[in-house]
């Protein structure tokens, strides 16, 4: 494997970490939304009782 071969495998090695952490965040950003949704029905029931 020449400088370039190796070259090229870090840069996918490193698309594929930064694609992973992104969609990590992406997971995070949809759990959030999704406790600010419960909390919002949450509120919601309640004014209507």
């Amino acid at each position: 494997m020449n400088n370039r071969e190796r070259a090229e495998s870090i840069v996918r090695s490193v698309d594929l970490v930064l694609v992973w952490l992104a969609a990590q965040k992406f997971a995070e950003a949809v759990e959030t939304l999704r406790t600010i949704k419960d909390h919002a029905q949450d509120i919601a029931k309640d004014l209507h009782e």
